[in-house]
């Protein structure tokens, strides 16, 4: 069997296309937005470490995390992602994409979720990040469902700015 190389890409904006994966969600399309990666003054961020970054910005900055979804798709293949993600919402009220990508990607199609929240935890007496898998369709068929996972840091960020405390 074949590999099919996907481009997943996020859109500039939710239409058709790309609205099944919104609804499955439960996620209100109009609060769709648009956001480029900025780089913290205070601290390196990682890249697909976006909890993390995120709590570190807080805790250095004030504000507040605000989870979401990056929507992705692939055309070509008629594929559709839904990733969890964290953005940094600024004391002033402002959505900050503070996470570097690891594919390149310059903006990220961002959807808020004000249900689901990512949560501290311990996974064999280490720090883990309680967040949701991938949600993924192809060709209409949903692959994979809506479903909280347990993540294990590869990073020394949760101990180096003394995270792993507060679980």
């Amino acid at each position: 069997m074949n590999q099919v190389k996907l481009n997943v890409m996020s859109p500039k904006k939710i239409n058709t296309t790309n609205s099944p994966i919104v609804f499955f969600l439960g996620l209100n399309p109009s609060q769709a937005i648009l956001l480029k990666y900025r780089k913290p003054s205070s601290f390196t961020p990682e890249p697909d470490n976006c909890h993390i970054n995120v709590w570190v910005q807080c805790d250095k900055h004030g504000g507040k995390p605000q989870q979401g979804w990056i929507i992705g798709q692939d055309l070509q293949n008629d594929f559709l992602e839904a990733r969890f993600h964290s953005v940094w919402l600024s004391p002033s009220g402002k959505l900050i994409d503070l996470t570097p990508r690891s594919d390149k990607e310059k903006r990220i199609m961002f959807l808020p979720d004000p249900e689901r929240e990512i949560m501290l935890s311990k996974h064999d007496n280490m720090p883990a990040v309680i967040s949701y898998d991938t949600v993924k369709v192809v060709r209409g068929q949903i692959q994979t469902g809506l479903k909280q996972i347990k993540i294990v840091p590869q990073s020394d960020m949760i101990y180096k700015y003394g995270l792993a405390e507060r679980y």
